[in-house]
């Protein structure tokens, strides 16, 4: 039996494409907590390749116009034909991808499990997908998101504001109808729910929060297997890029991938390396290992420094805005 412990959308994926792959009557259980899948975050997905995803997602809000900030100084804006991104009901569409699977054989099962005990003694293969909270030693950092209403009405729009001094951002998103996300997340600040609340109250007129939650976020990226329990994926392996935020897209088809060719390889480590040099991966990988590189030493350097950087992201913007890259030689040299 293959157990996944982690029903999101690295987990879920992985045993769709397991199972789609599978050439033998092979069962697949997925362990989660949570019936109502939930995890905060801006709920964005960039508009490329919409194909990889088993199950559509329902598009709230088609973005099209981006506005960068350090601070409370506008440094930089966008604005397109067409969406860039889309904003998506992430609860909505992981527990569609759960009926999905259910319906294909998979079982899932909403309870929560001791992860060593599903390994101890067992000859299971288990998959650790539990993102940000698994037991890897990957760097993390907390991050608080609140669903609002206030006199302010998003519907094409998103704002990025980068707090150099504490090496974060905030982000302010459309939600459903005429509702905002709004979150923050930053390197230095231990408890992100305060600076969100001091943000949103000088921010926003006529506020009222309907839910502010924390998670965690993983910003390290390793581009080997990682055994804790069981093989990690997703975000448990750190597919975050740490410079845009975005998770799922790369969580999404290193799982995919990996579902794929373990039926073929059946070896995980083998099947690991193997969607390392994938066309379909080999990109995200390399620039999930370059933008944490970039905000280490970014990290590092003095805050006026920082500042300066901010102020040349205009000529890799549009990368970072329709690919969620980042090319260090647009903003060093300006090629």
């Amino acid at each position: 039996m293959i157990k996944i412990v982690g029903g999101g959308p690295s987990g879920i994926s992985f045993a769709i494409s397991y199972l789609i792959n599978s050439r033998k009557d092979e069962k697949i259980k997925v362990y989660d907590g949570e019936r109502n899948y939930e995890k905060p975050c801006g709920e964005a997905l960039l508009n490329l390749n919409m194909n990889i995803y088993y199950v559509e997602p329902e598009i709230l809000h088609e973005i099209k116009d981006f506005y960068i900030y350090d601070g409370e100084n506008l440094i930089e804006e966008r604005h397109y034909s067409s969406g860039k991104w889309f904003i998506i009901d992430k609860r909505k569409w992981i527990e569609e991808h759960r009926r999905y699977a259910e319906k294909s054989g998979i079982l899932l099962s909403y309870e929560k499990v001791n992860p060593f005990k599903e390994k101890n003694g067992s000859e299971d293969l288990v998959i650790d997908a539990t993102g940000p909270f698994s037991f890897n030693k990957l760097r993390k950092i907390p991050i608080a998101r609140a669903i609002i209403s206030s006199d302010l009405s998003l519907e094409s729009e998103v704002k990025l504001i980068f707090d150099a001094e504490n090496i974060g951002f905030y982000w302010v998103f459309p939600s459903a109808g005429k509702l905002i996300n709004v979150g923050y997340g930053s390197l230095l600040i231990k408890n992100p729910t305060s600076k969100l609340m001091e943000f949103m109250n000088k921010k926003f007129r006529n506020l009222r929060i309907l839910n502010i939650k924390t998670s965690l976020i993983t910003l390290q990226y390793r581009a080997k297997p990682i055994y804790t329990f069981g093989y990690t994926i997703g975000e448990a392996n750190g597919t975050v890029f740490s410079l845009t935020g975005e998770g799922i897209r790369p969580s999404y088809v290193q799982s995919s991938l990996l579902g794929k060719f373990l039926i073929e390889l059946r070896d995980f480590n083998k099947a690991y390396n193997t969607v390392i040099n994938h066309a379909d991966f080999k990109e995200l990988s390399d620039q999930l290992k370059l933008q944490y590189n970039l905000l280490t030493i970014y990290q590092k350097l003095p805050l006026s420094m920082r500042r300066s950087l901010l102020r040349r992201i205009k000529h890799a913007i549009d990368d970072y805005i329709t690919k969620n890259v980042i090319d260090p030689r647009k903003v060093l040299f300006k090629i």
